[in-house]
Parts: structure tokens; sequence; C-alpha cells
């Protein structure tokens, strides 16, 4: 009995042990989940990375499902293009960081059986721009506006059937850069027109 006892204590005691030198979850060293937060996040002056794949797909999701509330979009006669747009960043996190959230957002469009019922995804014209310039045989045409010749490179799409994904990202600090509130905005907005027939804002407070 005594035996028995004592065996179990000691299980008791090396478990115990083996759980306090466990790092917290989220900062062990080697592969995580990209969904834990770390204490580098928490620390970092930049946005959480993690707050920043919570927006995406937040906004994804919302993308998706608001489609079918956009008269514009869903009652046109022909499918509309959507296309990347500009980012306005007025936050110490480096644009290239928001240019990730958008693209996660782009791609989930993309891969939306709805969305694409109403909505072509196209990818930016100054990427395949510089591919055709890349790869088309010498002497091909230039880029087609409508079946018109025209310069530059790829195809074109009519501006009142295209919608732009923008992004817009700001900050407020306090406390000498300990606490900052950041605001994240996306909208799709007619080429054309300039309105926007889509948003979608969320706020977070990051303390350091």
């Amino acid at each position: 009995m005594r035996s028995s006892l004592a065996s179990s204590l000691g299980l008791i005691t090396l478990l115990c042990i083996a759980g306090c030198n466990n790092a917290p979850r989220g900062d062990e060293a080697g592969r995580i989940s990209p969904n834990e937060s770390t204490k580098l996040d928490q620390r970092s002056p930049e946005a959480n990375a993690v707050y920043l794949q919570e927006l995406a797909n937040e906004v994804a999701q919302r993308m998706a499902s608001g489609i079918a509330t956009i008269s514009d979009i869903t009652g046109s006669p022909t499918k509309v293009a959507i296309e990347l747009g500009r980012i306005d960043n007025r936050t110490r996190t480096p644009s290239s960081d928001f240019e990730i959230v958008r693209r996660r957002v782009f791609i989930a469009m993309q891969q939306s059986d709805y969305i694409n019922r109403f909505c072509t995804v196209y990818e930016s014209p100054e990427t395949m721009d510089a591919e055709y310039a890349r790869l088309a045989p010498r002497g091909a045409p230039d880029r087609l506006d409508e079946g018109r010749g025209g310069s530059g490179g790829t195809q074109r799409n009519r501006p009142d059937l295209v919608y732009v994904l923008n992004g817009w990202f700001g900050e407020t600090v306090r406390g000498g850069g300990l606490q900052s509130d950041y605001y994240f905005e996306l909208t799709l907005t007619n080429l054309a027109t300039r309105k926007i027939v889509f948003a979608s804002q969320k706020i977070e407070k990051q303390l350091r």
C-alpha cells in the first residue's frame, strides 16, 4: 500500500514539475498555431498578427454574405469585376502586414461560389502588365479595352463594372506607445461612380 502511495505521489510530483516547466500556450519555441498570440505579438509596436488574421476572416465572411444585399452588383446585367485597390496606412505597422490581410480577403472572395455568381475577381493590373511584358511574344497586340487597341499590356474592364477593394488602417497611441487603438476598414467602391457599396470596420485595443 505504501509502495503504491509513494509511486502515485512520485508521479504527481513529476507531472507538476513538467507542467511548471511548460511555457504558456502560444509561447513555446518552434512551430505554433497562427491563431495563438505570443508575448512577441503582445509587446510588438505593430498590430497583433492574430488581430489581423481575425480581421481578414471576419471581412471575408461579411463580404460573402453582404454581396446578396448589394443591388448594384446582383442587379447588374453582366458580372462585375472586383479589383485590388490601394492601402492607406496611418499606423506604425508596415503596410505589408495589411497587404496580407487584403490578399486573404481577396482570395476568400475568389473561392466563394456565391460571390462568383455575380463577380469576377481579377489580379492587379500592375502585376499582370509586368507578366505580359515578360511573357507575351514579340509583336503581340497591346492591351484590349472593350475590343479596341490600347497600350500597356493586359485587358481592362469597363469602369462602371469595376469595384475596387480598398483598405484604410489607423492607430491612436497612448501611454508612450504602451496602448494602441487600431481602426481597420475595408471598402468595396465602384470605380466610375465612387459609390461605396460595402464597408467593414473593426476596432481593436492593444496593450503592451
